[in-house]
């Protein structure tokens, strides 16, 4: 028994030295974003506790999914003797490895991590109160020659079947993020590109939907009727669009406005509430994914470039932003890529370093070679 618990507290040693710095970063912007919620008063209502239950659902359906797959994989192209003995064997090497073990201690800290960023994102970044949307509307016309973006993809894009499926692509990001989420936190085999997705990742929620957001405080097109009921809405065009859509297919980027404002109004806690426009966090994570495939292969990375345009194309066109709101996500998160690159590069040398001394101190330690 004595044994097996210390085998047990060696891989959790292990697990969390080779992770420290995601979860210094974790704990970082969870210290920080409560001590905002301190200051501004909010404390009482911030909890770390919105998204174990998301969370599970979302791991529990992707795990079946991929079982589910590989599972059909087996039986219509590989078609051994015994599918269902492979399976089960192919599923206990997945989950006998180093970093599956080191996945299940980053889950529950992944969690925390965003329940502080719901939080942050629902109680604290509406009190900054939403005064940049007529700013970020005029930059939005002078970037594009004096049109508002949507105008432009209206007549290209704006039938109600294309209307349909940028919706489902753009629902689909969720699961996107989740499953690379969960394959780098269980089967990621490449350590430097582990570390380098979850530095970039969290760094991306932390600086462009946190930072970034707070300080430049914005609702999006789909809510400008409600910020400013005493104007005219520039983006009456386009709401009229969206719902002439939803007469012929399902438009739920309509419903989910709806239910966000009464979110915001309420003041409410829950999964998936907020409202915040500048900068993108669909177009981030989606840039982050495409950065990820490049160092994937050729396939991966053009897969992940459509994704990347149909979801930048998506925010405009469902009214979820201003196309400003994606550019400057696709340069911040360029940018955090770079910075976690460093990063990464230097935790490596260091790494190496470090193994290198130990060998010249031990050399029967690297062979395997008894001294004795």
């Amino acid at each position: 028994m004595k044994l097996v618990v210390k085998q047990m507290f060696g891989t959790l040693q292990t697990a969390f030295k080779k992770d420290f710095p995601i979860y210094v970063l974790i704990a970082s912007y969870i210290t920080i974003s409560t001590l905002v919620a301190y200051r501004i008063g909010f404390l009482d209502d911030f909890s770390l506790l919105i998204y174990p239950g998301l969370t599970l659902r979302a791991l529990a359906i992707l795990s079946a999914l991929s079982i589910g797959t590989y599972g059909f994989y087996l039986m219509l192209v590989v078609r051994p003797e015994r599918p269902i003995r492979v399976l089960i064997n192919r599923i206990m090497q997945c989950c006998n490895t180093p970093v599956f073990a080191r996945g299940l201690l980053l889950f529950p800290v992944m969690v925390l991590f965003f329940s502080a960023m719901s939080s942050f994102k629902t109680l604290i970044l509406p009190s900054m109160t939403f005064s940049w949307d007529e700013q970020l509307m005029v930059l939005d016309r002078w970037l594009h020659g004096g049109i508002d973006p949507w105008q432009i993809i209206d007549p290209l894009l704006g039938g109600a079947l294309t209307t349909f499926v940028l919706n489902v692509v753009y629902n689909l990001w969720f699961f996107i993020m989740f499953a690379a989420l969960f394959w780098f936190m269980f089967l990621a085999k490449n350590e430097v590109l582990r570390l380098r997705f979850f530095l970039s990742f969290v760094l991306c929620w932390a600086v462009n939907g946190s930072l970034l957001a707070m300080l430049f405080a914005s609702s999006g097109p789909g809510f400008f009727q409600y910020l400013y009921p005493e104007q005219a809405n520039p983006y009456q065009g386009l709401m009229d669009s969206l719902r002439a859509a939803e007469q012929v297919y399902p438009v739920w980027a309509l419903g989910t406005q709806q239910m966000l404002w009464d979110i915001y109004q309420s003041g409410e806690l829950g999964v998936g509430g907020g409202i915040s426009a500048m900068p993108s966090m669909h177009v981030s994570i989606a840039c982050l994914i495409l950065l990820v495939a490049r160092e994937l292969g050729r396939a991966a990375s053009m897969l992940a470039a459509v994704f990347l345009f149909v979801i930048l194309v998506g925010s405009v066109r469902l009214a979820w932003h201003y196309a400003i709101d994606g550019y400057l996500s696709l340069c911040t998160t360029g940018m955090i890529w770079l910075l976690s690159g460093y990063f990464t590069s230097w935790v490596e040398r260091f790494t190496n370093d470090q193994a290198v001394k130990v060998q010249d101190i031990h050399p029967s330690a690297s062979s395997g070679v008894s001294s004795s």
